[in-house]
């Protein structure tokens, strides 16, 4: 899709630190962040700490047939924040992240997806969809074959934790932010929030809904490049969605420190609402 200079991402942008947002109409905000002071290796890298998978398994993580799942820290789950990581990994890749924003939200519960695909890439992990030829043509009619495995398995979670969409907040990491993608944009129902990190918009808009969709992106990707957030954001600001956009200097196809913050952010104040007083 050509984009016209009049919607280019340095027009959309504002060059200021994190704290500070350029507004625009409709509430669509996108902006460009500075580099953080300090080592730029250390940047490019999740900020959280290294991976020790069964000690964290162990502490409050209940296996299930599709995937992980987290308990509220405080009582029954008022919210729910369901995970969809990227082609070739699985559930685990992203329980960091549930990790580290419990603390900032501890009436949510948090779940960890699989794929509903073994990957065909030729070594273990899982996928939402192939990736085998695919391109701009085909890839919306892939995620949308996709998508009722997902949708049955959202649908079994939130019965699950005895919730609806709006108590739904996805987060998904590349090909999981498609997926993600692909339910605010077609789905009237919407959810309470989208987080997509280093993704793309692969379906076309055909629903509107009142949920509040922030993407991250670093500008340094290599896979996605940021462009797809840039194109991304204009189509769903254009579809009336409220959009608020990340491009992360030096950041490339992974979750940086900042992102991690960015989506924390974001998280709490779509569900801080639903929390019980």
């Amino acid at each position: 899709m050509a984009l016209s200079s009049a919607t280019s991402l340095d027009q959309l942008t504002c060059w200021a630190p994190l704290t500070v947002i350029k507004k625009l109409p409709h509430n669509h905000r996108v902006r460009r962040m500075l580099p953080p002071a300090r080592d730029t290796a250390a940047a490019q890298s999740p900020q959280w700490a290294p991976r020790n998978t069964k000690g964290m398994m162990a502490m409050a993580w209940e296996q299930f047939d599709n995937g992980w799942r987290l308990a509220p820290a405080d009582g029954p789950a008022t919210a729910l924040v369901v995970l969809l990581h990227g082609v070739g990994s699985n559930a685990q890749d992203l329980v960091p992240l549930a990790d580290i924003w419990r603390e900032a939200l501890p009436q949510t519960a948090f779940v960890c997806l699989d794929g509903s695909e073994p990957f065909d890439g030729g070594f273990g992990g899982r996928q939402w969809f192939s990736l085998r030829d695919v391109d701009a043509n085909n890839r919306p009619d892939r995620v949308a074959a996709a998508w009722p495995a997902l949708q049955n398995m959202l649908d079994t979670e939130l019965a699950h934790w005895q919730l609806g969409y709006r108590q739904l907040a996805l987060v998904g990491f590349s090909q999981g932010s498609m997926m993600s993608l692909h339910h605010v944009a077609t789905n009237p129902q919407g959810a309470a929030a989208v987080v997509a990190f280093s993704g793309r918009l692969a379906s076309p808009v055909t629903a509107h809904s009142a949920t509040p969709v922030t993407l991250i992106h670093g500008d340094a990707d290599a896979v996605i490049p940021v462009d797809e957030t840039e194109r991304a954001a204009i189509a769903l600001h254009g579809a009336g969605f409220e959009v608020e956009a990340f491009a992360l200097p030096g950041v490339g196809h992974t979750i940086s420190g900042d992102g991690v913050a960015l989506g924390r952010d974001a998280l709490v104040r779509a569900l801080a609402p639903l929390a019980r007083r």
